[in-house]
């Protein structure tokens, strides 16, 4: 943290490593010969099993700067970049950043400190992107698995996923706007808020059906783009106050 005459900066920075490492091991059997009797040897049937291993690794740098000016005009900017094993090589590596600016006019003007019945008030807006990851370890191909009762000359055999994947897949990203104030009045008695917003996300990982002719029933891939936009709008008033209780009612 830094103060230049009438200006204050702050600037923080983290690093963020994860190492997620599954397994799954299940055995299972259909009809037992005792009932009540839950022992995978209870069965006149072949015991089905399963095991399953996997890992991933996310890398993230964040940092943000806060810079103030005179305690009434305040900004905030940050920027992010994620790196996950899960996505293509060109692909793993995304940034996204976001900022905000908020201003306070019953600190910065006199005429309206002077206004007795009239606490704080503050402008606001920002903008902001997020980047998101919801794509499984080994997602990226279809992967073989053991076909259950099948067999030639003897010997086990596999078969591909039913799962075609498109090629390249991106991270979802979301970027969104918002604008709004913040009042407050008569010692606080009476407060409010109002936020418009604006959100739209595109790059969504979605799977879809397709023609098993194909040799596949799902595809998956980055299809669609969403948006939302609203208003947000809350009262608080407070009729009742003493020194040992008091009574507020909101609405939103």
């Amino acid at each position: 943290q830094k103060k230049v005459n009438d200006f204050k900066f702050d600037l923080t920075a983290t690093a963020n490593l994860t190492q997620s490492t599954g397994a799954s091991q299940a055995s299972s059997v259909s009809g037992l010969v005792a009932p009540g009797l839950f022992n995978l040897s209870n069965t006149l049937s072949n015991p089905s099993t399963s095991n399953s291993n996997s890992e991933q690794r996310s890398v993230s740098l964040w940092s943000k700067v806060d810079v103030a000016y005179k305690n009434y005009l305040f900004a905030t900017i940050t920027g992010r970049n994620d790196w996950f094993s899960t996505l293509d090589p060109e692909n793993r590596s995304f940034f996204y950043p976001s900022a905000q600016v908020s201003f306070v006019p019953t600190d910065a003007f006199e005429s309206l400190k002077n206004i007795k019945h009239l606490d704080y008030f503050k402008l606001r807006g920002g903008w902001s992107q997020v980047g998101k990851v919801n794509i499984a370890p080994y997602s990226l191909l279809p992967i073989f698995g053991q076909s259950s009762g099948y067999t030639y000359s003897g010997q086990g055999g596999y078969t591909i996923g039913s799962q075609l994947v498109a090629p390249g897949l991106k991270p979802e990203l979301t970027a969104g706007y918002e604008a709004g104030f913040d009042v407050s009045a008569y010692r606080s008695r009476v407060s409010g808020a109002f936020t418009y917003y604006s959100n739209t996300t595109k790059n969504q990982t979605l799977s879809t059906g397709i023609s098993s002719a194909s040799g596949f029933t799902s595809y998956l891939l980055n299809v669609g783009e969403t948006s939302s936009k609203g208003i947000e709008a809350a009262l608080t008033v407070v009729p009742v106050r003493t020194d040992n209780w008091f009574v507020s009612l909101g609405a939103n």
